[in-house]
């Protein structure tokens, strides 16, 4: 086996004509042009990342104000709601105690069902009853009906 000579590298010239070229122009950056570009994009993505993070810290500020707002518009329909019932209850009060006053009521007891207050009113005594027997039974009283069944 022979080993053959490696071939050598031909360089081109570099062509003055940019059309006539394909590829782009190669440049080697120093340590310090490499920082800086590294650096330059780092700010531009903190930049962009911040600029995300406002916008979405927007965002939710208005959807929770739109929230805050269509829940105050229920608290106020529901006091609404609350007024009216409460003056409707107080209007049923009323009522009831113009219903329920003692004028009205003798007003109708004479007019409507021709009633008439008696000359004078005579009052019973109640009469004691007399105490029913007591048998011991169990320690149960008995009555005189019969317990039911078990």
């Amino acid at each position: 086996m022979s080993l053959a000579p490696a071939p050598e590298r031909r360089t081109s010239p570099r062509r003055a004509d940019p059309e006539q070229s394909s590829r782009p122009d190669l440049r080697v950056y120093t340590a310090e042009e490499r920082l800086a570009r590294t650096q330059r994009r780092q700010a531009r993505l903190m930049l962009a990342i911040s600029a995300c993070v406002v916008a979405v810290a927007l965002l939710i500020v208005g959807a929770a104000n739109i929230v805050v707002t269509s829940r105050q518009f229920r608290v106020d329909a529901l006091n609404s709601a609350v007024g009216s019932a409460v003056a409707e209850n107080q209007n049923l009060q009323l009522q009831r105690a113009e219903l329920e006053s003692p004028a009205r009521i003798v007003s109708i007891a004479e007019h409507r069902l021709g009633m008439v207050m008696p000359k004078s009113v005579t009052y019973l005594p109640a009469v004691p009853m007399p105490a029913a027997p007591v048998t011991k039974s169990h320690g149960a009283r008995h009555t005189g009906t019969r317990a039911p069944a078990r």
